[in-house]
């Protein structure tokens, strides 16, 4: 009976264009009206979950240093891994799984989708003590907490409820909130410019979801939300990290560059990796 209502449903919204309109914008909009409150709650300092206090303390704590943001594409390779040791770096996902073959550790490390963050939930515990901060928004708050996991605002923008919708904003302050841009590689990019970082160099991040070797990602893991075909999850990467671009071309003294090896991210300036190493 349930199918058969659904069905009848859809089909009426598929005849009646300005229905479609009229839910498309109550799901993308006026469903995110409560997130955007507790925003501007945070904002005012009215209110804010304490729970968001610890990442208020890391604001500028790294003012005008670099970092690495280690992503986690087929291109990345355990050398890379083993070059920049001595670096400052976020991670993510499951780079997690790759700790037991190399010296290398993160010292920030970000998670955000729920499916993820249950397969690899006993990695990270793992390699805990190892990490200085885990970052993760407050949805994960069901899972195990640690002395070092500090929470962030992640407003979803709506994306929860369709994988049609492409709304995209950047956060200015991540205190207030950090905004979903498909990945956690966005919401890491937001939280290295609050602490301060001033020039992030993208590793790993190929933005590419055709297969290389039968692998899409570094180390695999079952992370598939949406039945998005490659073009369309690229595509809204693309869409984001532009979003990203327009944010530094705004301001100029924070610089973002790719040191990633091939992949399809072609809109920040590209470096070699052996070459920013000898920068230091």
């Amino acid at each position: 009976m349930r199918n058969k209502f659904a069905i009848k449903l859809k089909n009426i919204l598929k005849k009646y264009y300005f229905i479609r309109l009229i839910v498309r914008f109550l799901r993308n909009y006026i469903l995110t009206i409560p997130t955007e409150f507790l925003v501007l709650m945070r904002r005012y300092n009215i209110y804010s979950n304490k729970k968001f206090y610890r990442l208020k303390e890391l604001r500028n704590k790294y003012w005008g240093k670099r970092c690495f943001i280690v992503c986690t594409g087929p291109s990345l390779t355990i050398k890379d891994l083993e070059f920049i040791k001595e670096e400052i770096c976020f991670s993510m996902n499951s780079a997690i799984k790759i700790l037991d073959k190399t010296n290398w550790r993160p010292q920030f490390y970000g998670i955000q989708d729920k499916r993820a963050y249950k397969e690899l939930k006993n990695k990270v515990l793992e390699y805990n003590n190892e990490i200085y901060y885990i970052f993760k928004p407050l949805y994960l708050k069901e899972f195990k907490d640690s002395s070092n996991t500090i929470y962030f605002p992640l407003n979803l923008l709506g994306h929860e409820y369709s994988k049609e919708n492409n709304r995209i904003k950047f956060s200015e302050n991540a205190y207030y909130c950090v905004y979903d841009g498909f990945t956690i590689t966005y919401s890491l990019i937001q939280i290295a410019i609050y602490m301060g970082f001033k020039n992030i160099y993208l590793l790993g991040c190929d933005a590419n979801y055709t297969p290389i070797n039968g692998k899409i990602h570094f180390i695999e893991y079952d992370n598939n939300v949406f039945p998005l075909t490659k073009e369309s999850e690229e595509l809204r990467h693309i869409f984001a990290y532009k979003q990203v671009k327009e944010y530094i071309d705004d301001h100029p003294d924070i610089k973002i560059y790719n040191a990633t090896k091939g992949g399809n991210l072609d809109i920040f300036e590209r470096v070699k990796l052996e070459s920013i190493l000898l920068e230091k």
